[in-house]
């Protein structure tokens, strides 16, 4: 699971750099390869706020030294031989096949038997001679695997693959489906079509760039891989002290989206995945976390968020609970409105929950 954090220092390079048609040049790759350094950075800063987290431990080795090279000419760090760790080693091969047999912005995708030379060809000096030979070996099951999953619809979406694995890390280790931020965009876009609709709070959404929005609804919930495995999967009732660490996601995603502004420069996308990660948990009353904000004083991303994140958990198997049906989580957020929810956005709900109904069916 760990292994799909493996490129998340990507999220820190700019879209030009990992978007370029043709071939980097020597200022861009040298850009383009410190995302392994900022990859750990990243996960060292959230393991250090989090205990029994496994997870992290590998996830950490994967970032920083999957572009390692068996002779020493790799980086971040220039490690040799069997001073790069195992999992490096492994990923050097797994990210390369990969590379290699899809296509990228600058060239399309090899065959599978073209990627295989390529890498018999590093053996010994890009790759550990005996992982590359076991893979020589092995490679119709790679082969087979690859026409599996070449045409499968769900990896093909309009965010950057970076994030796309960031988030789905996330939802995999909170015990949410496949698929689950897709969800949350799909319903973000309902209400924030029923907003322009029905012309209610349209004034302020009017200005905002609507994909860049959706797309950063994918980090709504960033923080949780900062919150150890025993809570995540936890089927019994949270103690205080747990649930207290449960809260502070908000605060660690708020951090992680931080991080990666002071790398790329403030732009429009953090600007609202900052506020959906950071208040998307705040009530109506006053009465949420982590700051206690009240009313209009919640940011509008936080507000709509409040509604799409609790119904899309109602509507849910979670590892503690079977998800409700569509009729009981409307009932529910109906009864939230006005202490929870914002009231006019619990109204425009009401009256596209057909909609989400529709999504939620959705596998």
């Amino acid at each position: 699971m760990s292994s799909q954090l493996h490129d998340v220092g990507k999220i820190s390079i700019r879209d030009s750099i990992l978007l370029k048609p043709g071939k980097l040049n020597d200022d861009e790759f040298s850009e383009m390869k410190k995302h392994a350094e900022y990859g750990v950075e990243i996960i060292k800063k959230i393991e250090s706020s989090t205990t029994e987290n496994e997870f992290l431990h590998y996830a950490q080795i994967f970032a920083g030294t999957h572009h390692e090279r068996w002779d020493g000419d790799g980086y971040p760090n220039g490690l040799k031989g069997e001073d790069i760790p195992l999992p490096g080693r492994l990923m050097a091969l797994v990210d390369v096949y990969d590379a290699l047999t899809n296509d990228r912005p600058y060239k399309k995708a090899y065959s599978h038997e073209e990627s295989v030379e390529i890498i018999r060809d590093g053996i010994g000096t890009q790759f550990d001679p005996v992982l590359s030979s076991i893979f020589v070996e092995n490679n119709l099951a790679f082969r087979n695997m690859d026409n599996n999953y070449s045409n499968n619809p769900d990896e093909v979406n309009d965010l950057s693959p970076t994030m796309a694995t960031l988030t789905n890390a996330v939802g995999t280790r909170s015990g949410n489906e496949y698929g689950h931020t897709e969800k949350v965009q799909q319903y973000l876009e309902i209400l924030y079509n029923a907003m322009l609709k029905h012309e209610v709070l349209s004034s302020e959404v009017s200005g905002w760039d609507k994909d860049i929005f959706l797309m950063s609804a994918h980090l709504h919930d960033v923080g949780e891989i900062s919150v150890s495995d025993s809570i995540l999967s936890k089927i019994e009732r949270l103690t205080d002290d747990e649930y207290s660490d449960m809260q502070d996601h908000t605060n660690f995603g708020i951090q992680i989206v931080q991080m990666i502004k002071d790398s790329v420069g403030s732009e429009s996308l953090l600007h609202h995945a900052e506020r959906l990660t950071g208040n998307h948990h705040e009530k109506w009353d006053g009465t949420g976390y982590p700051l206690g904000l009240k009313g209009k004083g919640i940011p509008l991303e936080g507000r709509l968020m409040a509604i799409v994140d609790v119904y899309d958990a109602l509507t849910s198997d979670r590892p503690h609970r079977k998800r409700k049906t569509h009729k009981e989580a409307v009932e529910l957020i109906k009864n939230g409105s006005g202490t929870q929810f914002d009231p006019e956005l619990v109204e425009l709900f009401l009256d596209c929950d057909k909609e989400f109904e529709t999504v939620s069916k959705m596998s």
